[in-house]
């Protein structure tokens, strides 16, 4: 090869490569780093919102990663719907709270007579009852396993005697929650009510379980006292009352045991004491009377017939109480007028004292 030829050969080489140098300069320029005035670009955006909003504390995806459904795109700051769920629940407690309100007012109306309370109160406390009862429902709609508004219908349910479809609920709701003391204090109540023998041993293990509470205490006592253990009851009572010696419906609760044990002396001191703390509590004055008539005091047996008589109207053992006090007082013609309403309120249902009227009305008006 000439020495003509070798450098056309090297230069032909020299051109060649500056050129493919030149082309991948230009490539890179218009194709990777584009730049324009007035160019367009596309791109697919998906929107992505969390149900409560916060801030972002953790990106664990890059830039044009592949991701799928499931992926961990962002983490919010948890305090946010930490936040909202604990206001949640303290809404949830709140209408709780207005609803039980709203029942106890509806329940104490609907026992008032109508001279004390209008009957459009009465209709006013049990609609604003169903208003509190929908919006339980309304809450069990979108979430169905929530534990405490199964509890608050069930709550419903059960002031209005509807135990079984209360019954049916609280079970429902004590698949999902199965050691939850309130559910389970409701179910014991609805058993109970309806004289269900599972009631007393349930109460037992909530008790064992709970011991420090007094709700399932108090109504642990109750089905002992309806089952006939009057003692074991009032052991109960007697706790309770150490906690809270003024709490009348325990007073009234404990005197009753003590009747059955036939301990009136101490009966008669936990209904007078019932009295005093609330002289319009008819269940004490009761009590008071047929612990007196025991005792032989016919004159405060009448004294508390007369109180009883001012909040609760007369039956057949109130009346029976009336004659036989003043029957010991030597009044006759009121023992013989009570001994009479005796008889014709009793309908056969208390032969014992009704032999007795029959005897003590020989003996009072054989002389007229």
């Amino acid at each position: 090869m000439t020495i003509r030829n070798l450098v056309g050969f090297v230069a032909t080489a020299i051109v060649f490569i500056v050129a493919i140098l030149l082309g991948r300069v230009l490539w890179v320029h218009y194709m990777d780093e584009p730049w324009t005035r007035d160019g367009r670009v596309r791109a697919e955006i998906v929107n992505v919102a969390p149900d409560v909003s916060g801030a972002v504390v953790e990106l664990p995806v890059k830039d044009n990663q592949l991701v799928r459904k499931g992926d961990l795109l962002m983490q919010i700051d948890p305090s946010h719907y930490e936040i909202a769920v604990e206001q949640a629940q303290a809404a949830v407690a709140a209408r709780k709270a207005e609803l039980q309100m709203k029942r106890d007012d509806a329940r104490r109306r609907a026992d008032m007579d109508s001279l004390v309370v209008s009957k459009e109160s009465q209709e006013n406390a049990a609609h604003t009852a169903s208003a509190a009862e929908a919006a339980y429902r309304r809450l069990l709609a979108t979430d169905p396993k929530s534990a405490q508004a199964n509890a608050g219908l069930a709550h419903v349910l059960i002031v209005r005697k509807q135990f079984p479809e209360a019954e049916k609920l609280i079970r429902t709701a004590l698949a999902q929650s199965p050691d939850d003391p309130v559910l389970g204090a409701q179910l014991a109540t609805v058993l109970a009510a309806q004289d269900n023998a599972e009631a007393l041993p349930l109460l037992q293990k909530l008790h064992a379980a709970h011991p420090q509470d007094a709700a399932i205490t108090r109504m642990l006592a109750d089905v002992l006292a309806d089952a006939g253990d009057a003692a074991g009851s009032d052991k109960l009572y007697v706790a309770l009352l150490a906690a809270d010696p003024d709490d009348i419906a325990l007073l009234v609760a404990h005197g009753q045991n003590l009747i059955r044990q036939l301990k009136y002396v101490e009966a008669a001191a936990a209904f007078e004491k019932a009295t005093k703390l609330d002289s319009a509590n008819g269940d004490a004055w009761s009590g008071l009377a047929f612990a007196a008539s025991k005792l032989h005091q016919p004159s405060v047996t009448i004294h508390a017939l007369t109180m009883r008589s001012k909040y609760m109207p007369e039956v057949p053992a109130t009346y029976f109480l009336w004659a036989t006090s003043y029957d010991t007082l030597n009044d006759k013609v009121a023992a013989a007028t009570y001994y009479h309403h005796f008889l014709d309120s009793s309908g056969g249902k208390f032969p014992d004292q009704e032999w007795q009227a029959r005897q003590r009305l020989l003996i009072l008006e054989k002389n007229k």
